[in-house]
């Protein structure tokens, strides 16, 4: 009996052990690497200081049905929040069922895009889940695999999501980081992309523009450093602005201009609609920030909008 009683205890702690097992199995999850460091840790200060910038933002009002996409910037919250909130402010009133983050690989290089083999992004916030089916759907593509170690560290897909779980608590989360492409690669990755794309998802670019400095390699004048720094910008953002691809690559190979997400950006251009309208909402830089334009990032908030039949029309009488 003694032996018997042993013998079912045996048997349930091994169970026990098996399901707790597999329960960690079944969730994946990829834990914030910049929790305090590139923003709080605390919940409470972190939501105060993205209501803050929401707060201060103040974009145009646009005569949009609905939203397709922005490009915000990825430095730590306190640098290049409030120009992300610009963009964010604009889409803050719509309920998206899935959010869609292109971004750049800074630390592993690879050949096309990668989508996490995880279960959930975490942050203070707690977790957002991953569109599994969808994420599963993209990475049937040959251009779209897993390459662990390039999302493990990187910085560029978890800053939005603070203003993400914020806005939209109840989205699904599809990230996609996007590595080397050769000239094929840009309208392939697109199309397949694009499958995820419905009225109710956001695709989110993150990006930063030209990063000024011996820091980054980037040297190429020494006077007027701010102005030039400006004007490099704006001749990125009108190709963006225009939804030019060719004219974007063209501007980036002539310049050298160091936007680092900038296949995320060229990529995306090759997937919106269209019908799309784009308008930039804000720009600053680092140096601006800091007062010091030796080592200079700068950040830009843009928007792409279905605009509402009216404005279309008008705008469209206009070009006649």
């Amino acid at each position: 009996m003694n032996l018997s009683k042993r013998f079912i205890t045996f048997i349930c702690l091994a169970v026990t052990i098996v399901l707790n097992n597999g329960l960690s199995f079944a969730e994946k999850v990829r834990p914030s690497v910049l929790a305090g460091s590139w923003y709080s840790a605390d919940s409470a200060f972190l939501r105060n200081q993205i209501t803050s910038f929401l707060s201060d933002a103040n974009p145009v009002e646009l005569p949009a049905q609905s939203f397709y996409g922005l490009i915000v910037p990825h430095a730590g919250l306190r640098f290049s929040g409030p120009t992300g909130a610009w963009a964010y402010k604009v889409v803050e009133k719509e309920q998206f069922k899935r959010v869609m983050i292109l971004a750049p690989s800074h630390h592993i290089p690879f050949r096309g895009a990668s989508i996490p083999d995880v279960d959930f992004y975490e942050t203070p916030f707690g977790r957002i889940p991953l569109d599994s089916d969808m994420c599963a759907m993209l990475k049937k593509h040959d251009l779209i695999h897993t390459v662990p170690s390039a999302h493990s560290a990187e910085h560029a897909i978890e800053i939005q999501l603070p203003f993400v779980q914020h806005l939209f608590p109840n989205a699904m989360l599809v990230p996609v980081l996007i590595g080397e492409l050769v000239d094929g690669d840009y309208y392939a990755l697109a199309a397949v992309l694009k499958q995820a794309v419905d009225g109710q998802t956001l695709v989110i670019v993150s990006s930063d523009f030209t990063h000024y400095g011996k820091r980054f390699s980037y040297i190429p004048f020494t006077s007027a450093i701010e102005k030039k720094i400006r004007e490099l910008d704006d001749g990125a953002i009108k190709q963006i602005v225009n939804k030019n691809f060719l004219g974007f690559q063209k501007y980036r190979k002539e310049t050298e201009i160091t936007i680092c997400g900038g296949n995320p950006i060229a990529v995306f251009l090759n997937m919106i609609p269209e019908s799309v309208y784009v308008e930039q909402l804000a720009y600053m830089t680092s140096g601006r920030l800091t007062g010091d334009f030796s080592n200079s990032v700068s950040y830009v908030a843009v928007v792409f909008y279905e605009p509402l039949k009216q404005e279309s029309t008008d705008r469209e009488s206009a070009k006649q």
